[in-house]
């Protein structure tokens, strides 16, 4: 990696995930840009126009940049502070392109229940329009002693499957991790519950056949992939994002590494109503994920994006 974005708030949890962006900006050798966006700035009586009232807020909040590098940053890394006017997902996604940013590390607030509903989540949305790589941290990894967020080297890496082509991506990445950090390689696939029918209650009953099945697949996978052989694999049944968090914490995996997805595997008919997986397994998860954007590259935006969002939402 060459550049680091981390988009910051202020908060506590932005706070912890500037942290831990410092922590893998000092290990990849990358530039940390450490950016925070103001929403779009009105007039104010007796500025002599807008634009000088925009300079002065962006003189302050690079002040407030500065200090805050300087309590989270060690010296050692290099870090520069950056400031945005405009719709707050648009301007961090142009951020991450104009900087050629390999990677984004940003934290959740962990809203629930109306609040998520009315205003969504920054993180959620980053997770599905960034084009590059999302280091996520969620509340739970948030609370841990001495905020222990992407702590290197990784010894253990959990990545789930669903056998999907977003999924199969994100276990191709997880052994290209695990293979430069020497780790070891958790693969797990989740039989979730279905709804029986009376003819199937009589036959095989489904869950056991998915696990079956599953178990079958692992097997294709480690003839396919030699290097899938020494990965452990297991099979769970459940609710996904239950049990990605539980075997992640009970497996001590220091990273998650998830794809995020279009209309398949877990997603399907299911996404619209409760959300992805990912989005579930990072208010649960014990440690970091790394999702992985499930589509190529999206295009540039244009330069008015900001403002066509705002005009748009008024």
């Amino acid at each position: 990696m060459k550049s680091i974005l981390c988009p910051t708030d202020f908060s506590d949890p932005s706070e912890i995930a500037l942290e831990a962006a410092a922590r893998l900006a000092r290990h990849e050798n990358a530039e940390l840009l450490v950016l925070h966006v103001t929403p779009p700035l009105e007039p104010v009586l007796g500025i002599a126009s807008t634009l000088e009232f925009e300079e002065g807020v962006r003189e302050e909040i690079t002040e407030r940049l500065c200090a805050l590098i300087e309590k989270c940053v060690p010296p050692d890394v290099r870090a520069s502070p950056l400031v945005s006017i405009g719709q707050v997902v648009v301007e961090i996604r142009r951020a991450a392109e104009r900087q050629q940013a390999d990677a984004i590390v940003i934290a959740t607030h962990g809203r629930a229940g109306w609040a998520r509903l009315a205003f969504g989540s920054v993180a959620d949305a980053v997770m599905r329009e960034a084009a590059c790589p999302v280091f996520a941290i969620g509340p739970e990894c948030a609370a841990r002693p001495r905020r222990a967020c992407l702590e290197f080297p990784f010894r253990q890496v959990l990545c789930p499957t669903d056998w999907s082509a977003p999924s199969e991506r994100a276990v191709e990445q997880a052994f290209a991790l695990c293979r430069r950090y020497n780790a070891e390689l958790l693969l797990l696939h989740v039989v979730e519950p279905p709804c029986f029918t009376v003819s199937e209650l009589e036959e095989e009953p489904v869950w056991r056949k998915r696990h079956r099945e599953a178990k079958e697949k692992f097997a294709a996978l480690r003839e396919s992939q030699p290097d899938t052989r020494n990965a452990h694999c297991l099979v769970e049944c459940g609710d996904a994002a239950q049990e990605i968090a539980r075997v992640a914490r009970g497996e001590e995996a220091d990273l998650i590494v998830m794809s995020t997805h279009g209309a398949s595997g877990w997603a399907n008919g299911w996404r619209r109503a409760f959300g992805s997986v990912a989005q579930k397994v990072l208010g649960q998860a014990a440690c970091a994920v790394l999702v992985l954007p499930a589509a190529p590259a999206a295009a540039p935006l244009p330069e008015n994006a900001g403002a066509e969002a705002v005009k748009a939402a008024r």
